[in-house]
């Protein structure tokens, strides 16, 4: 082991929660996206590869410690968590407000409604709360150590 690598402060655990929350996001998201849909062609499967090894290489900078990808990270957690909360929100205020849509809106109460929601807001608090904590001084001090040593693990 290197100086360098020593002056590197520990991977902070912000960056690994966020890491598996995105992990366990995107293992739901597949999920339920092949368990609900009509049967399964190659291409649902080769978009589903293709989206998973690009969102790997992403988190895979982010575990490294990559500026530019902990940056768009961050971003696409806070767009979640603003876009979800506030897509339920617009949808609970046309209920309320006697919108409906045939086959989909039709005949549910808004109590119903708002417990269908909730897994959807609390992943969007979550995923705002994920992306305030990567804006922490100890992310930062971390990815400018890493972005100061030159990543010494790629030279070993």
């Amino acid at each position: 082991m290197t100086s360098e690598s020593s002056a590197i402060p520990p991977r902070p655990w912000e960056v690994v929660a966020v890491l598996i929350w995105v992990g366990l996001s995107w293992a739901a998201v597949t999920t339920f996206g092949f368990v609900y849909s009509d049967p399964i062609t190659g291409e649902d499967i080769f978009y589903t590869l293709g989206l998973t090894v690009i969102l790997g290489l992403w988190m895979w900078r982010v575990w490294d410690g990559g500026p530019m990808a902990v940056h768009y990270m961050r971003q696409l957690l806070l767009a979640f968590g603003v876009f979800a909360p506030g897509g339920v929100a617009l949808l609970v205020v046309f209920t309320l407000s006697g919108f409906e849509m045939r086959g989909v809106l039709e005949d549910w109460p808004t109590a119903k409604l708002a417990v269908r929601t909730l897994p959807v807001i609390a992943f969007g608090v979550v995923s705002f709360t994920l992306s305030r904590m990567l804006r922490r001084p100890i992310v930062r001090a971390w990815i400018s150590a890493r972005a100061a040593a030159g990543r010494p693990d790629a030279r070993a």
